[in-house]
């Protein structure tokens, strides 16, 4: 499943879900032509911290959690941020493992 989505490793399986199903059906922010997803220090943030809302997006209010992901390894945060910020229609540059290590670290 993982691969057919363009992930090299198991690290989807940890987003799948929300992505194929949590931003269609409203309960998290959609993640389809996303201006939100380009801000890659955010990117980096939310996936090793977490969120909790409420957040106000474009007019409509969310208020779902997402958890902690900060026990994915450096290269796995960057394969499901990659795919994030290319999929879905949306177009960005990759962001490479040092980077998430730089974050993480600081």
């Amino acid at each position: 499943m993982c691969r057919k989505l363009g992930f090299r490793n198991e690290a989807g399986l940890f987003c799948v879900r929300c992505l194929m199903l949590g931003a269609k059906c409203g309960v998290f922010p959609s993640l389809a032509k996303s201006p939100r997803v380009s801000d890659k220090d955010q990117m980096i943030k939310v996936l090793l911290h977490g969120l909790k809302g409420p957040l106000m997006i474009n007019g409509t209010r969310y208020n779902g959690e997402m958890a902690s992901y900060e026990m994915l390894s450096d290269q796995e945060v960057s394969d499901v941020l990659n795919f994030i910020r290319n999929s879905f229609g949306n177009s960005n540059p990759a962001i490479a493992p040092n980077e998430i290590k730089a974050k993480r670290d600081k």
